[in-house]
């Protein structure tokens, strides 16, 4: 539950039903809620009419399979990404044509406390894990404390620049995982221009949807996986 919807909740306004990220796509694909139409922003289509749902597959992909219709805004900056995210245009039943930047986000730099957080953290992790970084300041500084570890993988529902400056940097390898090898797995990504030039039809970066990403048996399956989150409270 992000800051802005607490408040809300707290005062009875809004509705807090607890699942985990995976389930969600269940809940569009069983009925249980019924989707008219689907809003989505894809890369322009292949030369076989296939559009990429590009930095965000997550549970994008499970809503237009579930909608009753699926209008597209096809824009030519958004990264074409590789993995299970794509559409093909003939089940696009309407769209538009749009040329603007793609959001950027950024963490900012952080402070001296998380700093000193990240360099615990990273001290944990070990030569050749699979690591998973969830959302937040903390999670993001522990890429920058990780550059003297050897083969790390990344099988993550959301990275940031952080991966980028790892794999650069030959830290990010994938060579050791026990599925996907060699792959980057996500579901969705959140960073600078740079970050998504990246994953632009980079054979190493996957993405999949998030049932599959965030399932957590498929996560079970990989080689000293290691998740790097942050708490709201402890």
């Amino acid at each position: 539950i992000g800051k802005s919807l607490r408040k809300f909740i707290e005062i009875g306004q809004a509705d807090y039903t607890p699942m985990l990220l995976s389930e969600i796509p269940r809940i569009f694909k069983s009925g249980q809620m019924h989707l008219d139409t689907a809003l989505i922003q894809v890369s322009p289509p292949d030369r076989y009419g296939y559009c990429s749902f590009g930095i965000n597959v997550d549970i994008v992909k499970s809503i237009t399979e579930a909608a009753d219709k699926v209008v597209a805004e096809i824009n030519p900056n958004m990264p074409r990404t590789l993995g299970n995210s794509f559409i093909h245009i003939d089940d696009i039943d309407a769209f538009i044509i749009t040329n603007h930047d793609i959001i950027e986000f950024s963490y900012g730099e952080p402070d001296e406390v998380s700093k000193r957080i990240a360099k615990f953290v990273a001290s944990l992790v070990e030569d050749e894990s699979t690591i998973q970084m969830g959302i937040g300041q903390i999670p993001n500084a522990v890429t920058d404390e990780l550059i003297d570890k050897k083969d790390l993988g990344v099988h993550s529902e959301v990275f940031s620049d952080g991966v980028v400056n790892l794999v650069e940097n030959g830290v990010i390898t994938c060579k050791k995982k026990t599925i996907h090898k060699d792959k980057i797995i996500c579901s969705f990504v959140m960073g600078s221009r740079r970050l998504y030039d990246f994953v632009c039809d980079n054979p190493m970066v996957e993405f999949h949807p998030s049932e599959y990403c965030n399932d957590p048996y498929i996560i079970s399956q990989n080689h000293k996986q290691v998740a790097i989150n942050a708490a709201l409270t402890v």
